[in-house]
């Protein structure tokens, strides 16, 4: 169905991504503007996610989705016992972040400053997470 639909047109596949912390193996398969929850055979398992901006990277740590935009990072906690309720998120504002790698609960992540780049550990246990 979200593949068929005219938003999802000329969207190319990025990344494919193992949710752990579910019962049932779950995968994440990231597209250009979408994102799309399916099982080992390739159903659906909860709704699809789309951005309205170009995401340029996604880390998965534990639960937690963390996207790159060219401005800021989105944090995504994944509901692992609610597949339908799954939009639990915080916007981190910074300039051309890229996200470096994830371990344990922290998030590292590199943004350009005046004169060099600064690399940054954003420890996922300590920010707030609110529905939307």
């Amino acid at each position: 169905r979200t593949m068929n639909s005219p938003d999802f047109a000329g969207s190319e596949p990025r990344q494919v991504m193992k949710l752990k912390h579910t019962k049932e193996p779950e995968y994440i398969l990231c597209y250009t503007r979408h994102l799309l929850f399916v099982d080992e055979y390739g159903q659906e398992t909860r709704a699809p996610i789309s951005f309205s901006k170009l995401p340029l990277e996604h880390r998965l740590i534990g639960s937690v989705l963390c996207t790159s935009f060219s401005e800021r990072i989105q944090v995504l906690a994944l509901d692992p016992t609610n597949t339908d309720k799954n939009l639990h998120k915080v916007s981190i504002y910074c300039h051309t972040p890229h996200l470096v790698s994830g371990l344990k609960n922290k998030l590292y992540y590199a943004t350009s400053g005046d004169a060099a780049y600064h690399l940054v550990a954003l420890d996922l246990d300590k920010i707030k997470i609110e529905s939307e």
